[in-house]
């Protein structure tokens, strides 16, 4: 699975976490886990597609040599487990344990799933196979665990050889979808592509939530009456920032608050009609943890 070190390049650190909050995301990791090997073996594995990461190459041996792949991707992660201890946060060692066990018991107790044929086209099960399975592994990342595999090799390999773990997972999943192409031909290797595709929009989507916010920075002549009316016609907060005008050095204040796209027009027509020759840059905000928006994970 393509995992949250693609943007960061390094292991995600946990906080510290109580017993009980320890156990619960235990539990949501492991629901994670449970959702990306259901929708493997319902979706991929009736097609002979394949997940990304070490569980992709797992799956591929099930289909050669009938390994069921849960036992195949136990046995490659174990030892990375073991060899990886003392190089990443304990809380994320532990909470990927989790991830690991639960994702390769239920690629075994799941398997009979993939008689069922429930789609029969392609591209359906190749695109929502991997959306479902990526949503499963953002889900046990948003909770500071993951599913094992590729994340944790990139670990290994970063600290020895200083390569970025992005790398190490696309070079994973070329290595794995160019095995595909050899045993079973073009056509399902392209399929997994699209898959993998999908699984990382999802993944992606997870991570940072569907609904998208929007930062914006507006350098204005009447910044208090801006910032008022961004506290009571759109009922949001607003900081007011020092700059100065490179040209004419002369002193400016810059207002910077961050709104749901749905307030962006009307925020729009609020500095049009308070001043209308204010600068406005407007960006996106992936995520926005704080009051009004996401709660923070930490707890």
């Amino acid at each position: 699975m393509a995992t949250q070190e693609i943007r960061s390049g390094k292991a995600p650190r946990a906080p510290h976490l109580s017993y009980s909050a320890l156990l619960r995301r235990s539990s949501l990791v492991a629901g994670g886990a449970i959702l990306a090997a259901v929708a493997i073996n319902l979706l991929l594995v009736p097609h002979e597609l394949l997940p990304g990461g070490v569980s992709g190459i797992a799956v591929l041996l099930e289909y050669l040599v009938e390994v069921p792949a849960g036992i195949t991707l136990a046995l490659f992660n174990v030892p990375l487990f073991l060899v990886a201890w003392k190089h990443v946060d304990r809380s994320f060692a532990l909470l990927s344990m989790v991830g690991l066990v639960t994702f390769s018991a239920a690629l075994v107790v799941t398997s009979p799933l993939s008689e069922l044929d429930l789609v029969r086209d392609h591209y359906l099960a190749s695109i929502f196979g991997g959306a479902v399975s990526g949503a499963g592994a953002g889900f046990s990342l948003r909770h500071f665990g993951s599913l094992g595999g590729a994340d944790i090799v990139g670990v290994l390999l970063r600290r020895r050889l200083s390569l970025k773990v992005s790398d190490v997972i696309y070079g994973l999943n070329i290595v794995t979808v160019a095995m595909l192409a050899f045993f079973r031909g073009v056509e399902p290797a392209l399929l997994t592509l699209l898959s993998m595709a999908a699984a990382t929009v999802a993944l992606d989507r997870v991570l940072t939530g569907v609904g998208r916010s929007k930062a914006v920075l507006i350098v204005t002549t009447r910044p208090a009456a801006v910032a008022k009316a961004v506290l009571r016609q759109l009922d949001r907060g607003a900081t007011l920032l020092s700059g100065e005008g490179a040209f004419g050095n002369v002193p400016r204040q810059i207002l910077f608050t961050v709104i749901p796209r749905r307030q962006l027009a009307l925020l729009k027509r609020q500095i049009e009609h308070i001043d209308s020759d204010a600068f406005v840059t407007v960006i996106d905000a992936n995520e926005v943890i704080g009051r009004g928006f996401l709660q923070s994970p930490a707890a």
